[in-house]
């Protein structure tokens, strides 16, 4: 197990006869405590804002399918295709 060393604040493992870094007897050593292994949280997003990024979302792609449109009729026109 490993413990900590009350005068440097090194990690020690609890059979050692001393502190490594700073020579403390093991009377010096205290129990770890235990640390919650923290993950990022996502801030939660609410409802109607999801809506108003997909509907922004939706929005985009619609005029960019419509400027995409407009660029193959003028390469079209431009070459004398027709469709």
């Amino acid at each position: 197990m490993i413990v900590m060393c009350s005068e440097c604040g090194s990690d020690v493992s609890s059979s050692a006869d001393f502190c490594p870094n700073c020579g403390a007897q093991p009377s010096y050593f205290i129990k770890k405590p235990k640390q919650k292994i923290s993950t990022p949280t996502q801030k939660k997003k609410s409802k109607l804002q999801n809506d108003v990024n997909n509907l922004f979302s939706s929005l985009g792609c619609f005029i960019a399918l419509i400027i995409f449109a407009f660029v193959i009729k003028f390469i079209a026109e431009l070459f004398g295709w027709s469709f």
